[in-house]
């Protein structure tokens, strides 16, 4: 063969390396997240009514209020307006891919450029974080944000240009409009390069100035937000708070008994094998400690964990490198080749067909749907409704007109924020049955109650001759009853 059939591995193997870093866009959930009801309603009232400060939608009046994730909310009511719910689920892969080619970038900058470790390792926190976290919820822009800071910091570590310490502090406007509840991690993450200077302070004195002005100055940026340093302070008074760790899903501790929980307890253990095995610099001990301490208090945070406390890999692997090889192109490397593409269009082209033709979720509906509140809007016209509801049926309720008496939005009733009553804390009295629901029923003059087979009124409604039985919905995971209460007291 001539020399012109000659070719390097070189020439096309890191384009197919880059190119398998989005093979997780192919299994992305196209179905909305249960959350983006709450935030439809918020981003529609913003450009309404502009930035509320009393809770415009549940049944409890004067409630203070602080939209912490408003610009996302206008964000996504955006998309929806202009664009329906195609548009939201476009935002989801544009915000995957943003993320995915930054880690990338990341991994290739800490690991001198090794193309071969950086495809891989982002290949694999693509897929991870694909399957369980790239949902249509504010975490998709915030943690971009926390990507594009460590990508700051690690840029000014090479290469000591003050330029991209400047980026910090308008990151740090955008984290605190888009999702201020994550805005301190951007304080936590800045912390964590600034300790690693103070172990050298001798021969660091200036750059430990110069991060001391950054640090500052991204603390200051974050109250350019409507509720100043309520935003910035939120985080403070919604998490950690035992009856939402209970109640809500993502806040449950990492749990090693399910397939999900054994694949991340399996990672972070690799993870860290690599990295006690090799060693790091202290602002990655520091950022990586911290990451895993908060992915096994909540599940909500592995998310954060597979973006900025997995990079560090590509700096401790990266002297395993590719070994270059010259030769012919014959007809099996010309078939492998072929065969490579094929295979990623096949796979891409079945993932589309079966989500068409699935029965779980029709090719129709992009959205978790609730038929029993659906069913309850042809009984009554919604000022005329006052509902009881299940936890997770309320920002449903909401975005349809009802007003509701709780919602995903765990921490809004909490009187820490709302400066009233501990709201959440009377639904799961009632929930449980702790507290008699006649007694909190009459107090809002409930007129219909829509509950679940995890709740006592479940069944306790059956037999109380007030309350008549009027829809019945069967799931696998949950069943719930909408009763219509026959003598209202006023």
């Amino acid at each position: 063969m001539g020399e012109q059939e000659r070719i390097s591995y070189a020439a096309w193997l890191p384009k197919i390396f880059f190119a398998s870093i989005f093979i997780g866009l192919i299994i992305i959930p196209r179905v909305l997240d249960n959350d983006i009801y709450f935030l439809l309603n918020d981003g529609k009232y913003v450009m309404q009514y502009g930035i509320p400060h009393i809770e415009p939608f549940t049944m409890h009046t004067n409630m203070h209020f602080v939209m912490q994730q408003w610009l996302s909310s206008v964000i996504f009511w955006q998309l929806y307006h202009h664009f329906g719910v195609v548009g939201i689920l476009s935002c989801v892969y544009v915000m995957a891919v943003l993320m995915m080619t930054v880690y990338y970038r990341l991994c290739m900058l800490v690991s001198s450029r090794n193309w071969y470790i950086s495809s891989i390792l982002s290949a694999i926190v693509g897929v991870l974080a694909c399957a369980t976290f790239m949902v249509s919820r504010p975490q998709i822009f915030s943690t971009f944000f926390l990507l594009m800071a460590v990508y700051c910091l690690e840029l000014y570590h090479k290469r000591k240009e003050k330029v991209y310490l400047a980026i910090l502090p308008f990151l740090s406007i955008l984290l605190i409009n888009f999702h201020a509840a994550v805005w301190g991690m951007l304080l936590c993450i800045i912390a964590a390069y600034f300790v690693e200077l103070l172990f050298s302070y001798r021969q660091q004195k200036k750059a430990i100035g110069i991060f001391f002005t950054v640090l500052l100055a991204v603390f200051f940026c974050g109250f350019i937000n409507p509720y100043g340093m309520e935003s910035m302070s939120y985080v403070l008074h919604s998490y950690g708070i035992p009856l939402i760790n209970q109640l809500v899903g993502e806040m449950h501790p990492l749990n090693s008994t399910t397939v999900t929980g054994k694949v991340y307890l399996a990672w972070i253990a690799f993870c860290w094998f690599i990295y006690i095995r090799h060693g790091m610099p202290k602002r990655y001990i520091i950022l990586c400690l911290g990451l895993t301490y908060m992915s096994f208090s909540a599940e909500r945070s592995l998310f954060l964990f597979l973006f900025l406390g997995t990079f560090p890999l590509a700096d401790c692997l990266s002297s395993c490198r590719f070994q270059k090889q010259v030769g012919h192109l014959s007809k099996k490397k010309y078939v492998f080749r072929l065969a490579l593409v094929m295979g990623i269009a096949v796979i891409g082209f079945y993932d589309i067909y079966q989500w068409k033709h699935s029965a779980d979720i029709p090719a129709r509906s992009f959205v978790v749907e609730h038929p029993t509140v659906d069913y309850l809007l042809t009984q009554a016209p919604v000022e005329n409704i006052r509902l009881w509801n299940t936890y997770n049926e309320g920002s449903y309720a909401e975005f349809k007109g009802i007003k509701a008496s709780i919602d995903t939005r765990a921490e809004v009733f909490l009187p820490a924020n709302n400066w009233q009553d501990n709201y959440l804390l009377e639904y799961y009295a009632v929930a449980v049955g702790a507290l008699h629901y006649e007694e909190v029923f009459q107090k809002y003059h409930i007129n219909y109650v829509l509950t679940s087979d995890s709740e006592v009124l479940y069944e306790y409604l059956l037999h109380d001759e007030h309350y008549e039985l009027l829809f019945e919905e069967d799931h696998p995971l949950e069943s719930h009853r909408l009763y219509k209460r026959i003598t209202v007291d006023e």
